[in-house]
Parts: structure tokens; sequence; C-alpha cells
């Protein structure tokens, strides 16, 4: 195995430290989309499987864990609908390996939904 050792990393017009690169760069990403009872991955990286556990919830499992169960994941969602209704949606850790994730309706109350695009990314050291 070869290893490529650099302090700054440039294209020619802007500069940046290595240490931004390493620290700074999402560690997976995930869309998907959850409707008609399926989770469909659309694009990922870093990322082996998607299990729909239940209407708007699932998880994603990593390819290559993270060092600890202590990384962020950032999220988003949305849903093409004219009823009103308000869409979110959350994830958390569950281990180095694995995070879950629930599609949240609301209007007048909260319920588990399905969301037509899910986003995620995987930050850590």
């Amino acid at each position: 195995m070869s290893t490529l050792v650099a302090q700054t990393i440039s294209n020619g017009t802007v500069s940046t430290s290595s240490q931004h690169v390493i620290q700074g760069s999402a560690k997976a990403w995930l869309n998907l989309s959850l409707t008609g009872g399926v989770a469909t991955t659309r694009g990922s990286y870093n990322i082996s499987s998607v299990t729909r556990t239940g209407t708007g919830q699932g998880y994603a499992t990593l390819t290559t864990s993270m060092p600890n169960a202590n990384y962020a994941v950032v999220c988003g969602g949305s849903e093409n609908n004219t009823t009103g209704t308000a869409r979110f949606t959350t994830a958390w850790v569950t281990s180095e390996s694995r995070f879950d994730f629930s599609g949240v309706s609301y209007i007048g109350s909260i319920t588990y939904g399905d969301n037509a695009t899910l986003s995620f990314a995987v930050l850590s050291s």
C-alpha cells in the first residue's frame, strides 16, 4: 500500500490544508426515497445497505465504520404535497456502523410518514 503525504492540496488557484480535507469531508452520504413501502437508494457513498423497518422508518449500515459512535448525521427530507402537511426527517446514531432515521408528518398531530426524498451526510474525524 502506498501513502501520499501532503501538507496542502491545491487545484492551481485555491489551496487548503490537507487537515481540512481529512476532517471536513463527509465520511458517508445517502439520498433515498421512501415511497410505496420501499426504500430506494438514489445515490450513496460508504453505505452498504438501507433497511425500511416501518412507515417512514429505517436504518442505514455503513460500509466502513466510524472510529466511534460520536459522529454526526445531518439529514433533510421533502415531500411534494398540496395537503399542507409539514414533513421532516430525523436521524440518530445507534453504533459505529449504523444510523437510524424516521420521516415524520405533522398536520395537527405527529405521525410517521414515507417521504419522497431523504438525504443524509455523516461527519466524523
